[in-house]
């Protein structure tokens, strides 16, 4: 059961579509939170909780009920990220998220196949941090190849077929 949110009642996923004016005066309030940090951790949570009850509704929803919720929540053609966040952090809760900036949730599900690494590392953890996450991903980045030195720079490029083309013509 989720704790109450002030002004939307907010007691199941379910409940989650809320009127335009609702959402305004909760994002009115977000302004108001004591700690900044406490905002991101409280975005990190809402975000994931979000994009688990989204993929649930697209599983259980037959598909044109699940067209008509993107519809009424105005999201056609943007849940794709959200559902990308849900299988790539499918085996956690969003509570240990909760650390992870909502920005390195996005990076590493919309780029998975880079990042795909950090999952199994991340359930190693007791708690997920913010760094140890961005620690791993570092991990992850593979070192671009020196120039050779004895080249010089020119504006021919070899093309496939084996002709020079003038890249700034």
């Amino acid at each position: 059961m989720l704790p109450q949110i002030q002004e939307l009642s907010i007691t199941s996923l379910d409940e989650l579509v809320i009127s335009p004016a609702q959402f305004i005066n909760f994002m009115n309030d977000a302004n108001d939170v004591i700690h900044p940090v406490g905002a991101i951790y409280t975005s990190t949570v809402q975000l994931v909780r979000y994009s688990f009850w989204l993929g649930e509704q697209k599983e259980i929803l037959p598909k044109q009920e699940y067209k008509d919720l993107l519809s009424k929540l105005g999201w056609e053609n943007e849940e794709k990220a959200y559902l990308k966040i849900k299988a790539a952090f499918n085996g956690f809760t969003p509570d240990e998220l909760a650390q992870v900036e909502p920005r390195t949730i996005f990076l590493i599900a919309l780029n998975f196949k880079k990042y795909q690494s950090v999952i199994p590392q991340m359930k190693g953890l007791a708690i997920i941090t913010q760094d140890a996450v961005r620690g791993f991903m570092k991990k992850c980045y593979k070192a671009r190849p020196k120039k050779e030195e004895g080249k010089e720079a020119t504006i021919w490029r070899m093309m496939p077929d084996n002709l020079r083309a003038c890249v700034y013509c």
